[in-house]
């Protein structure tokens, strides 16, 4: 390990004549520029991109509801009023600054996971992603909403199988998990008067 070599300064005779004030400002001056060390380096801040969003609504959207984006950089928060769409007409835009490098992963709410981007049939879809590389304008048309069905142009409401029974009031409705689909399906069963379906 190669030690540091002092650097002690060596003041001339003819200056221990002058006043002592000069003398003083002269040592100062060597002792500086014996020890004199590189300040810190400095790293540069970190690169930031802007992107726009420009999504076309799907018919029937509700004109008094507001449109959110939702991803991984925000929690999932379905109603972040940091990233809500302004909206005009059939279309909904938001410009952000982010971070380039990092990856997005987002989905579009109504302001709650009860009524997130679907598809036709009111079923959900993946999440988009995005590697951030440069500024960059998304355009995006979104097929449906997950409470709304699209049907030959017409808006409905999705039933809610809960609330809704089809065939029989006398009915029971039971829900079962498929393992295999990672899915819910619900079925309506007859139960003779008297008795009922055991819960487990």
């Amino acid at each position: 390990m190669m030690q540091r070599k002092r650097c002690w300064p060596s003041v001339p005779h003819s200056l221990l004549a002058r006043p002592t004030w000069l003398c003083l400002l002269c040592m100062l001056a060597l002792l500086n520029a014996c020890d004199s060390r590189p300040g810190p380096a400095t790293t540069p801040a970190a690169s930031a991109v802007t992107l726009t969003w420009a999504v076309t609504l799907p018919a029937g959207t509700p004109p008094d509801e507001e449109i959110f984006l939702s991803g991984n950089w925000n929690q999932w928060q379905a109603a972040d009023p940091a990233l809500r769409l302004v909206r005009q007409q059939g279309r909904a835009t938001l410009t952000l600054t982010v971070e380039k490098g990092q990856t997005l992963e987002y989905t579009f709410t109504r302001g709650s996971w009860a009524k997130r981007e679907a598809d036709e049939t009111g079923q959900p879809v993946p999440n988009h992603v995005l590697l951030v590389e440069t500024a960059r304008a998304i355009d995006l048309q979104l097929a449906g909403w997950s409470d709304l069905r699209q049907e030959a142009g017409i808006t409905t409401p999705t039933p809610d199988p809960s609330l809704v029974n089809p065939y029989d009031p006398r009915a029971q409705r039971v829900q079962l998990l498929s393992r295999a689909l990672g899915i819910r399906k619900t079925f309506f069963i007859y139960v003779p008067p008297g008795r009922r379906c055991a819960s487990r």
